[in-house]
């Protein structure tokens, strides 16, 4: 895994310095598979506008519309369908240079994300290295629980899916992670499964190596 974080940091470390790293450079140079459909002047004016106007929406080549949910000066969140969104954030590594982070999240009964890749400021994704850990249920399970008790068993044995809703940060640089399993159980099957569950969304930290 050093290894691994040392060729990653040498390799960002030359294509970050041919790439603007701000956030207008990013989404102008995003592409299709990340922003989809939008030309370069659509994309301008997503993070054209002033930071605190109102939602900006610009349409793709199908007439549906991207809007601009959130901007600031490493982030941006769009609203890339009626049941989906995508974040892109800049995070910072330990030599100054910058890797991209993007989450895409899908809604409908339940809200499921997923970390689509890491990439290097040039969109190079970053593959075989993991940036931010492997999330299950002991992920958002509270401390000093006895995992061996019957009635744990019990209120675990209907968890059939882990649905986590990810969402970066616009100002700092970490990620929450909600749990969404209340909305496809039973009020009464959550009950039980509730009072072992951490009460906040689980919040990872970008420490510039990885999210921890």
């Amino acid at each position: 895994m050093k290894n691994k974080i040392i060729l990653l940091f040498l390799f960002v470390s030359f294509v970050s310095s041919l790439t603007a790293q701000d956030i207008t450079g990013i989404v102008l140079n995003a592409p299709d598979n990340i922003i989809f459909g939008l030309s370069a002047e659509e994309k301008d004016k997503l993070v054209a506008q002033p930071k605190d106007s109102a939602i900006v929406s610009v349409n793709n080549i199908f007439q549906k519309t991207t809007k601009r949910l959130n901007l600031s000066d490493d982030y941006i969140s769009l609203q890339t369908s009626e049941a989906g969104t995508t974040q892109i954030k800049l995070l910072p590594l330990v030599n100054e240079s910058k890797i991209i982070c993007v989450v895409t999240t899908v809604c409908g009964k339940v809200c499921d994300s997923k970390i689509q890749f890491f990439y290097s400021a040039n969109w190079t994704p970053l593959e075989n290295v993991e940036l931010f850990p492997r999330l299950d249920i002991n992920t958002f399970l509270e401390d000093n629980i006895d995992k061996n008790s019957d009635d744990f068993q019990n209120a675990l044995a209907v968890v059939s899916m882990l649905p986590v809703k990810l969402v970066l940060d616009a100002d700092t640089q970490d990620i929450k992670a909600e749990l969404g399993i209340k909305e496809y159980l039973s009020e009464t099957e959550y009950n039980e499964i509730e009072k072992y569950l951490k009460k906040d969304p689980v919040t990872f930290k970008w420490n510039k190596i990885s999210f921890k």
